[in-house]
């Protein structure tokens, strides 16, 4: 396995980013304050949210999920007609924890788009790692597919080929037609991966 750059941690190598002036201009009120008759709006329901809107979090709806690359594959293809990034990452990655959040916010700014974002671990294994990286999404509201890795070592030229790269933090594109475009990966300026992102979207 080759050893991850930045983070010194071996992953696959198939494997591959938040006084008084408060009160002046207010007028003084009685008190109790002076009733005063006044119309009353009838109430309307709040307005449904956009069908591809992302859905909300909860600690119950985000999930880590055991998967190999057939899993992986299955999952993407799925989404065959949108745009899927795929952030690769784990708890032990600094660079990686410094920027989950923007992969929630990007779920959520271009799910109308057709935008699916998902993350994929390919080192928090163990059941006690497991557990600290699920608190971790379910803080982050992660409310999107959460995998980690699981597969046999036969697998991992699949792996490489599909979705190359070594190195985490990394965000792999997938266009609409289920093609690999592009792996972010030394990018720390989340404006450069919004762009990449957008463009992706906006490709024909």
């Amino acid at each position: 396995m080759p050893k991850i750059h930045r983070v010194a941690l071996a992953v696959p190598a198939m494997l591959l980013v938040l006084g008084a002036g408060a009160f002046a201009g207010c007028e003084s009120q009685p008190f109790p304050p002076t009733p005063v008759a006044a119309a009353v709006a009838p109430r309307t329901a709040p307005a449904a949210p956009p069908a591809d809107a992302a859905p909300a979090a909860t600690a119950e709806t985000v999930e880590l999920k055991e998967v190999t690359f057939a899993g992986l594959d299955a999952a993407v293809k799925e989404h065959k007609g949108k745009v899927v990034a795929i952030d690769v990452w784990f708890l032990g990655c600094a660079p990686c924890v410094k920027k989950f959040p923007h992969l929630v916010q990007m779920a959520k700014d271009h799910a109308a788009e057709g935008l699916v974002c998902m993350s994929l671990n390919p080192v928090d294994l163990e059941p006690a790692d497991r557990e600290k990286a699920l608190k971790f999404l379910k803080a982050k509201g992660a409310a999107f597919p959460n995998f980690v890795v699981k597969d046999t070592e036969e697998n991992e030229k699949k792996w490489s080929k599909q979705y190359p790269t070594t190195v985490t933090p990394a965000l792999i594109l997938v266009d609409r037609k289920g093609e690999v475009v592009k792996v972010i990966t030394d990018e720390p300026n989340v404006e450069a991966i919004d762009a990449e992102v957008r463009k992706v979207l906006g490709a024909k």
